[in-house]
């Protein structure tokens, strides 16, 4: 059974505090930045304007993030209380198998510094680094489908 369902309004305040926790753990630098474009009035638009945006359940609370376009990955957030439990990589499949329902072929993201292994696991290449919305320096990745 799978515990990653779409994303609802609602969920906006807690989504919102499960990537502050994520950023806080795993890039401090980025906080004040991904704060500011996933506040929980943001997200409320966000959520209600794409229905891309999914969660991971655990215990009747939120414990991923997954928001992507078509090929390309906006955010992927475990909270840091859960981590190393699969959480990551179940959204990594989710999206993988919604791109291949879509007919995607290629599969685009900015990673930050310390989830590049992540993504190298999940068969992704690093591309060189780029500079993203926030300002801040990423690995661009990509993973070919086919």
């Amino acid at each position: 059974m799978t515990n990653i369902r779409p994303a609802t309004p609602d969920d906006a305040q807690e989504i919102s505090n499960l990537i502050k926790e994520a950023s806080l753990q795993e890039w401090p630098e980025s906080v004040e930045a991904t704060m500011a474009q996933n506040t929980p009035e943001k997200l409320i638009k966000t959520l209600s304007q794409h229905s891309t945006c999914y969660v991971h359940i655990t215990a009747d609370k939120i414990t991923g993030y997954l928001d992507f376009k078509g090929s390309y990955l906006h955010s992927l957030f475990v909270h840091p209380k859960h981590m190393n439990q699969g959480i990551g990589k179940k959204l990594m499949v989710f999206w993988h198998d919604w791109a291949t329902k879509h007919y995607v072929v290629w599969l685009f993201l900015n990673s930050s510094p310390n989830a590049v292994p992540f993504y190298l696991k999940h068969t992704f290449i690093s591309c060189g680094q780029t500079t993203d919305s926030r300002n801040l320096t990423c690995t661009k990745m990509q993973k070919f489908l086919i």
